[in-house]
């Protein structure tokens, strides 16, 4: 093995051994969460119930975007994040946060997800918004 790839290895192996403590016993809720549009937002559907528990196989910051591995993590519609967006097909409003076709929303990992053959979740809209 090479000098390099001894040092890349190295450094590599330093770097998890500083992160993995931020990321020791963070853990998905294990109890769904009913997702509520910001207020001041008027909801067309109804709310959609999300199992957390069941994603808790990504990284965190696959949804949680602006999550800096050891603060509080923010939800969707915190003050600052998608709550600024009130047109409903703005790049990013609280509604594309969910429904854009990119890999960042719920429904875009989704179809990613289901077109690659892989398990994916729900893709149409009355498999999330149930009554």
């Amino acid at each position: 093995m090479s000098r390099t790839v001894v040092l890349f290895m190295g450094i590599l192996a330093l770097v998890g051994l500083c992160f993995a403590p931020a990321f020791a016993g963070m853990e998905a809720p294990q109890d769904p969460i009913t997702m509520m549009v910001p207020d001041g937002e008027k909801a067309t559907k109804p709310p959609v119930v999300f199992p957390h528990a069941s994603h808790g196989d990504l990284e965190c910051t696959a949804c949680h975007h602006t999550w800096d591995g050891s603060s509080d993590i923010m939800k969707c519609k915190s003050s600052g994040c998608h709550d600024l967006y009130p047109d409903k097909k703005g790049e990013q409003s609280y509604y594309r946060s969910y429904h854009a076709s990119t890999e960042g929303s719920c429904l875009g990992c989704h179809r990613i997800k289901r077109k690659a053959k892989e398990p994916y979740g729900p893709t149409s809209c009355k498999q999330c918004h149930a009554e």
